[in-house]
């Protein structure tokens, strides 16, 4: 099972890390780590390298695309032709996909949404821009 956060980086903070995709990670992995009584610290690196996400806009749009219903902004994605299950939770911050395969299909719905979505799985250390995978597959 994996777990992916997918952050939507701002378009400056983009042009100067799309090259140096560690360096995101490393900011990005702090910022996950920071503790309560640093939290104004963590928002602030947040407000500095992310927008928010349109949860209402992403969300009508799965339930359009996929004819599913959420629940409080969770989505079940079954292909049994690949053996895949991916569970996707949209908050304000980022996107959470939980999922039994290393690189689920909706990857490539959410490309659609944003070209400078930034993947990060920080329990196995593995970082990609969400328009470079969608590359290696077109």
């Amino acid at each position: 099972m994996r777990t992916y956060y997918l952050f939507c980086i701002k378009k400056k903070t983009y042009q100067k890390t799309k090259d140096k995709p560690k360096m995101l990670f490393i900011l990005l992995k702090n910022m996950s780590k920071v503790k309560l009584n640093n939290y104004s610290y963590g928002l602030s690196l947040y407000k500095i390298l992310c927008n928010n996400i349109q949860v209402n806009y992403l969300a009508n749009y799965l339930n359009y695309r996929f004819y599913i219903t959420n629940n409080k902004r969770k989505y079940l994605f079954i292909n049994k032709r690949l053996n895949e299950k991916t569970i996707l939770i949209i908050r304000n911050s980022c996107i959470i996909i939980h999922t039994n395969v290393n690189l689920p299909n909706i990857l490539n719905v959410l490309n659609i949404y944003d070209r400078r979505f930034f993947v990060v799985d920080f329990e196995n250390k593995d970082y990609f821009w969400l328009n470079s995978y969608h590359k290696s597959f077109v």
